[in-house]
C-alpha cells in the first residue's frame, strides 16, 4: 500500500480503527435496528441478458479479447499482530504467513510492519518472493530478508490459532512469538473484505483481500508471548467483548484469497482462446450474442479457492464494436457467500480505432451482515464498506490491427 509519509501505518490505522468501532457498540446497535427496518433494500432492476446487436460493426470477427484481468496471490493462511502504540520503535506488528504458490513455493514468512509505513519481509530459504507482489503492503517492500525461520508454524484448528517462530530482524534483534488457543468456546467467525487498498495513494491495481473464515484470537485460554530482544511486546486488545468473549487485537484467516484486479498494463491483448478449458488464474467464460462474442464472466483462483467477477450485461466484444458506440454496465465480484460482493460499474466508448474504458467499484463492498455485532460494526466505521468507491480504472486502446490490440490501463483514486 502506498501513502504519504505523514500518514501512520496501515497496521497502527488498523487498529485505531477497531478500537473506534467497538468502544461505542452497544449505543449504536438500536439506531441500527431501527434503520434497518425504516429502510428497506429496493430492488435492482435486471439488466438485459446481452448487448444490443445494434452497438456492433455489421459484420463480426469471430474474436474477442479480454480488457479486464487479475492476478492472484497464493496464500494458506495468515496471523495479523498488531502492538501497542509504541510497543517497538521499527515495528508496529508482524504478519505470519504460510504460502503455497507454484511460482513462488511453500513455505513461511513474516510481514513485518514498519513504522515509517515500510514493510521487510522475513521468508524461509525455499521461497522466491518477487518484491512486487507486495505493492498493496504499506508504501512497499523496504527489505526482503532470508532467514531459516527453524520449526516455524501457523495452525489454525477448532480451538483457534497455534503459532511459533522466531528470527534475527534487520538491526540484530531476536524476536520470538508464541500462540497457542486453547479454549473450547465456539468460535463465531465471519468473512471480511480487508480494508487494504485504503492507505493506497497511486495503486497499481483494486486489492480485493478476501479474508473467509477471519476471527480474533480470544484471551481466556490463550497463551500469548511476543518478545523483541528479550523483551516482552505489549500487544492490544479490543475494548469491548465479541460474541461474548474478551479478545486481542489479533486476527488470523485460514482462507485468504487475494486478488489483484485489472493490475496496471501497457501492452498487446492478444485474442482468447474460444474452446478454453477453466484455468489458473483466471479464466474467460464466452457467450455468443446473434454471432458477437461476449464475456458473461470471468472465473479467478488461486487454485484453491475462486471468485467470480460477473457482468450485466455481459463486457461487449470491443473488436466488433461500431464507431460512435458507447456501452455500459454492471459487474459484481463474489466469493464464498460469507465473503459478500464488490460491485460498480463499466464503460467502454468507440472512435476511430480508439476505445475508452473505465471501470469503477461505485457499489463499494456489500458485505454480509448475519450478526447484530457486523451490522453495527459496519454502521459505526463505513470505510470498510466504502474504500473501494474510491478507485477508478481508466483505459485506452487501440483496436485497428484485432490480433494485436494494444492497451494502456492505470488506476488511480478519486475522494
Amino acid at each position: 500500500m502506498s501513502m504519504s509519509s505523514g500518514q501512520n501505518p496501515p497496521q497502527q490505522n488498523a487498529g485505531r480503527i477497531w478500537h473506534k468501532v467497538l468502544v461505542g457498540f452497544w449505543v449504536i446497535v438500536a439506531v441500527v435496528i431501527c434503520m434497518l427496518a425504516l429502510h428497506g433494500i429496493k430492488p435492482r432492476e435486471a439488466a438485459p441478458m446481452f448487448h444490443d446487436p445494434a452497438v456492433y460493426q455489421e459484420v463480426p470477427t469471430g474474436m474477442i479479447v479480454a480488457p479486464f484481468s487479475a492476478a492472484v496471490q497464493p496464500m494458506e493462511r495468515l496471523l495479523l499482530i498488531n502492538f501497542e502504540e509504541h510497543g517497538d520503535p521499527l515495528y508496529v506488528g508482524l504478519e505470519p504467513q504460510v504460502l503455497a504458490d507454484p511460482l513462488q513455493g511453500s513455505g513461511f514468512l513474516v510481514v513485518a510492519w514498519r513504522t515509517d509505513g515500510y514493510v521487510d519481509v522475513y521468508h524461509q530459504p525455499g521461497l522466491t518472493l518477487d518484491p512486487a507482489t507486495y505493492d498493496i503492503a504499506g508504501l512497499g517492500v523496504q527489505q526482503m530478508v532470508e532467514r531459516s525461520l527453524e520449526d516455524a508454524f501457523l495452525d489454525i484448528r477448532e480451538t483457534g490459532v497455534d503459532t511459533y517462530f522466531a528470527f534475527e530482524d534487520t538491526l540484530g534483534r531476536a524476536i520470538a512469538v508464541t500462540i497457542q488457543e486453547t479454549s473450547q468456546r465456539q468460535r463465531r467467525p465471519f468473512g471480511l473484505l480487508a480494508p487494504m487498498g485504503d492507505a493506497v495513494a497511486y495503486p497499481r491495481s483494486l486489492p480485493l483481500v478476501f479474508l473467509d473464515h477471519f476471527y480474533f484470537v480470544r484471551r481466556q485460554g490463550t497463551h500469548v508471548s511476543v518478545t523483541i530482544a528479550d523483551t516482552p511486546v505489549e500487544l492490544g486488545g479490543l475494548p469491548l467483548p465479541m460474541d461474548l468473549q474478551r479478545m486481542y487485537f489479533l486476527r488470523y484467516s485460514p482462507e485468504p484469497l487475494i486478488i489483484k484486479l485489472n493490475p496496471a498494463y501497457q501492452g498487446v491483448l492478444e485474442p482468447l482462446p474460444l474452446q478454453a478449458e477453466p484455468s489458473f488464474p483466471v479464466h474467460y467464460e464466452i457467450a455468443d450474442n446473434q454471432g458477437y462474442l461476449e464475456i458473461p464472466s470471468m472465473q479467478v483462483s488461486d487454485g484453491q479457492r475462486q471468485a467470480v467477477m460477473s457482468f450485466e450485461p455481459p463486457l461487449p466484444n470491443i473488436l466488433d464494436l461500431r464507431d460512435g458506440a458507447q456501452v455500459e454496465g454492471a459487474f459484481t465480484v463474489r466469493g464464498a457467500a460469507s465473503l459478500g460482493t464488490v460491485g460498480g460499474v463499466y464503460q467502454f466508448q468507440r472512435s476511430g480505432s480508439t476505445i475508452r474504458a473505465s471501470m469503477i467499484p461505485s457499489q463499494g463492498w456489500q458485505p454480509r451482515m448475519d450478526k447484530l455485532s457486523l451490522r453495527a460494526l459496519y454502521a459505526m466505521q463505513p470505510l470498510f464498506r466504502s474504500w473501494p468507491q474510491t478507485y477508478v480504472w481508466e483505459a485506452v486502446l487501440d483496436v485497428a490491427d484485432p490480433l494485436a490490440v494494444h492497451m494502456a490501463s492505470a488506476w488511480r483514486r478519486q475522494h
